[in-house]
């Protein structure tokens, strides 16, 4: 075995073609950051003080606090409650630190890995944490938990507890490099009881409504340096909102504190309310290396109108992104190119050496043009994008009669519903809508709440919806529940799309099991390019500043992290009632 142990901030696996003993921390392919003479992360202020309530607010609903569950609607900012063997730096593409484990030895043959627990970690009802808890919250997970986590966790052969507080995990292959990261990052419960060892509590709830938690002052934790400068908050309280405009409105009137925002137009346009002209309400605007991923409108591929790839790619059509970035967002936007816009992962204009060699074996699968042109999404608005539209949907068994799309043999009307939860994107719905009349196709635009349309999405009830796949800045096995073959008829799945492709399982197989940096980045970006031109999905925009609000009785420390603000309040960089930030 392998042995290393945690001073500070934990210990390194490297997962390169060597296990990296210089630093500590668990990462994949990079050197950690953090050594055991760091006091804490660069991007919190240590001396915040605590005290005081952050107020939230979320569009939608919910209708369960517990990580595990297949169907309800996990709460925003319920995981306060539980915590993970390890912790992740956001300043870094994807480094874990000992948080629950205080040590792990991973074998020279990679088939395991064995996590020793810090003995003082307690679950907030004073027990401690125990390897039978590690345990039985990993198969919770893998048995009954969400579809991504079963999928990730059914990969992992079995655990067994060697003693109270030391674990193991055995896999089934020593190939896949990034199985040891994801089973650090899976959260612990005391599974009797339903309690978790994080720094917050559940106060209140009213489901569907709100709930708070309140700070735990005899958290185990506060003073191991990942967490140090952090959970700031006395009480942490979150509303529910029935849609975007309503949470909207409530902002302005100051019922909750802290804003992302994700429309450039209304950033610009309607943040001139009297809070903000008396001073009460800051805005921030910082560029930052976190990855924009794909927002579009996505195709229901299980549907037969949009199995044929040649009918997707005419749909492209119906976006004019001059027009929109013009009239709604003031020329801010930048079209989307990438389902990893932002980052080294994005395929690029023209395929390097290294991708069309790693897509040469699929070739006879893959469209000819992968490897003869750079991808483009046309914009739209030009006649001949029109003519190139209407030429595809005619070699598809489509024709215009009497300013009508039908089937040449079925006489079949080409028609379909656009779903939509929120109010937010209906005027993007519509304008799509509006310019697929101009080659006789009806879109219906259709507006549900929040319950019917997680119902409908986990069922995959759907023709269209308009998405956004976030992405981290180290990708990996998430991917397979977002376009793998596994996931197209998995309730709950987030492979919206529907997509079966043996090549997109394949890249996504090989970017997991990569030797070394250069060649996982390869493999994604060759990935992205087959989804890219699969047509799936017609990309919108997207821009690279995240744009924050909040009351001006709240601080930020002076450093973002690489990966943007952590809106999330359990990391805590939005901090409260101190005047200087290091």
């Amino acid at each position: 075995m392998i042995r290393r142990f945690v001073s500070a901030f934990g210990l390194i696996l490297c997962l390169g073609t060597d296990v990296c003993s210089a630093m500590e921390g668990l990462a994949f392919f990079d050197h950690p950051k953090y050594t055991k003479k760091s006091p804490y992360l660069d991007y919190v202020n240590p001396n915040a003080p605590k005290g005081g309530k952050l107020r939230l607010g979320v569009a939608g609903t919910f209708n369960t606090l517990d990580p595990i569950s297949q169907k309800g609607l996990i709460a925003e900012s319920s995981f306060l409650l539980y915590e993970s063997l390890m912790k992740r730096s956001l300043d870094e593409p994807f480094s874990l630190y000992g948080w629950l484990a205080e040590s792990f030895e991973i074998a020279e043959d990679r088939l395991s890995i064995t996590f020793t627990l810090n003995s003082k970690a307690r679950f907030q009802d004073g027990t401690p944490v125990h390897s039978s808890d590690v345990i039985q919250s990993f198969e919770a997970f893998r048995d009954h938990g969400p579809f991504n986590t079963r999928t990730y966790y059914r990969q992992i052969e079995r655990a067994e507890a060697l003693s109270p507080l030391q674990v193991r995990f055995y896999f089934a292959t020593n190939k896949d490099r990034i199985l040891p990261l994801l089973v650090g990052f899976m959260p612990v419960l005391s599974m009797g009881k339903g309690v978790g060892s994080g720094p917050y509590k559940i106060k209140s709830v009213s489901p569907g409504r709100e709930f708070t938690l309140e700070l735990n002052h005899q958290y185990w934790g506060s003073a191991l340096p990942v967490n140090k400068g952090q959970y700031n908050f006395e009480e942490i309280n979150v509303k529910y909102y029935r849609d975007t405009g309503i949470l909207f409105e409530a902002f302005k009137a100051g019922e909750y504190d802290v804003r992302s925002e994700d429309n450039i137009s209304r950033w610009n346009e309607h943040y001139t309310f009297p809070l903000v002209q008396q001073g009460k309400i800051k805005k921030l605007e910082a560029k930052t290396a976190r990855p924009q991923g794909m927002f579009g409108l996505v195709f229901n591929s299980r549907q037969p109108l949009f199995q044929d790839r040649r009918v997707r790619q005419a749909l492209f059509s119906g976006i004019d992104f001059d027009w929109l970035n013009r009239t709604y967002f003031h020329g801010g936007t930048t079209r989307t190119q990438s389902y990893f816009s932002n980052s080294p992962f994005a395929a690029g204009s023209k395929a390097t050496t290294q991708e069309l060699k790693i897509l040469e074996p699929f070739r006879k699968q893959l469209p000819a043009e992968i490897f003869l042109q750079p991808y483009r999404t046309p914009p739209g608005s030009e006649r001949g994008d029109l003519h190139v539209a209407l030429d595809l949907l005619d070699h598809a068994g489509w024709v215009i009669q009497d300013n009508v799309l039908r089937h040449k043999e079925t006489k079949d009307v080409f028609t379909f519903e656009i779903l939509l939860a929120s109010a937010e994107h209906e005027r993007l719905a519509l304008a799509y809508a509006k310019n697929l009349e101009r080659i006789g196709i009806k879109a219906r635009v259709k507006t549900v709440d929040a319950t019917q349309y997680e119902a409908r999405l986990r069922d995959h009830k759907y023709d269209a919806i308009i998405h956004q796949w976030n992405q981290s800045m180290a990708v990996g096995r998430e991917l397979y529940t977002y376009w793998g073959s596994s996931a197209a008829d998995e309730k709950g799945s987030k492979n919206y799309a529907g997509i079966k492709d043996p090549v997109i399982d394949a890249l996504i197989a090989q970017l997991t099991l990569a030797k070394d940096k250069a060649t996982y980045i390869a493999t994604t970006k060759a990935l992205d390019r087959v989804l890219l031109f699969g047509h799936y999905v017609v990309p919108f925009f997207h821009h690279a500043k995240e744009l924050i609000a909040y009351q001006s009785n709240i601080a930020l420390p002076s450093k973002v992290p690489a990966s943007g603000f952590p809106l999330h309040p359990w990391w805590t960089v939005i901090t409260a009632w101190f005047h200087k930030a290091p």
